[in-house]
């Protein structure tokens, strides 16, 4: 595919040439037949400006390519910066490379935030022992530098959350340890507003959450998630729907920016929900498992007493036979 800069004779080695400027032409669908292996290259304005063409690729066709394709970008001199008498002799106002900085930028994890959601109350087994111990784990041994470093904060959602880390070397906030007492999504979605606002911020570079997974009653499963930044979905080559062109309304930009928030704020609330189920299965298991010990126990106990019962009722009987008999004889 090729575009109006090409010469007249282009038709010759391409498979098609589109002479629109990118941001009118009609696209959608032609990078994502891009394999493995192949090359795209790409030449031009270099000026970021809303809606061009730089703004297009980078935005809107770069992050549609498929795993392994690979990328030329005509005129970047990264990690230099742009040749001086571009800029002052010729004064051309290109910055198409910092854009694409930024797009390549991995942020490394200095700034940790792991959020523990346990239970306000006992009483329900090992529940709040095994997120305890999940959570130690990351503050320990995954992120142990980060906390030795002052950059990890500890959100607590649950009064035995707190309990288990008040007098341990790490920066608590129980702004809202009391989320689950009065489970509401709209309080979850505040919270999950002040997380996304403190990652975009660059206040936090990982959000992890460590919590119960509601598989039955019976069974829960003890999680470390990493919440933010959200992890990429890696899809099959092979998937047919790869290479069809959908059509949006409103426009995909738009649909994005309206549905991740909502998606983010969803899953937050599932992590809670989750918990909270999963603290209810566990209780039940547990006042179960001590009311079947102490019915055991009872039993126990009542065994011992007919015997108990029963010895001094036959100890009794035999004095009273012997005092008997020793009458008759005397």
């Amino acid at each position: 595919m090729l575009l109006s800069t090409l010469s007249f004779e282009s038709h010759t080695f391409a498979d098609e040439v589109i002479r629109l400027p990118l941001e009118g032409a009609k696209v959608e669908g032609k990078s994502e037949k891009l394999e493995a292996g192949d090359i795209l290259f790409i030449d031009s304005s270099h000026e970021i400006r809303t809606g061009n063409d730089v703004v297009e690729l980078l935005l809107n066709i770069l992050p549609r390519l498929k795993p392994g394709v690979l990328i030329h970008i005509h005129d970047i001199f990264l990690p230099f910066e742009y040749p001086i008498e571009w800029v002052i002799k010729n004064r051309w106002p290109w910055n198409e490379q910092y854009l694409s900085l930024n797009l390549n930028e991995v942020r490394t994890p200095k700034k940790i935030t792991i959020i523990l959601v346990t239970a306000s109350k006992g009483l329900c087994g090992a529940f709040n022992s095994n997120l305890i111990k999940k959570t130690n784990q990351l503050l320990f041994q995954t992120y142990n530098q980060q906390r030795k470093e002052g950059n990890l904060t500890l959100y607590v959602i649950g009064k035995k959350g707190y309990d288990a880390f008040k007098n341990k070397e790490v920066a608590i906030n129980t702004d809202y340890q009391n989320l689950l007492q009065n489970l509401n999504y709209e309080e979850c979605a505040s919270f999950t507003e002040t997380l996304m606002k403190s990652f975009l911020n660059g206040d936090t570079d990982v959000v992890e959450c460590v919590y119960a997974k509601f598989k039955n009653a019976a069974t829960q499963v003890y999680e470390s998630e990493r919440f933010l930044p959200v992890p990429k979905i890696e899809t099959s080559s092979s998937n047919s729907s790869s290479s069809i062109d959908f059509i949006f309304d409103p426009e995909r930009t738009q649909l994005i920016e309206e549905l991740v928030p909502k998606i983010i704020k969803t899953q937050f609330f599932r992590f809670l929900l989750d918990t909270n189920a999963s603290e209810h299965g566990a209780r039940m298991v547990a006042m179960d498992s001590a009311t079947t010990n102490a019915n055991e126990l009872l039993n126990k106990l009542k065994l011992m007493y007919n015997r108990e019962r029963q010895a001094a009722i036959t100890k009794e009987l035999l004095e009273i036979v012997a005092g008997a008999a020793a009458l008759e004889n005397g």
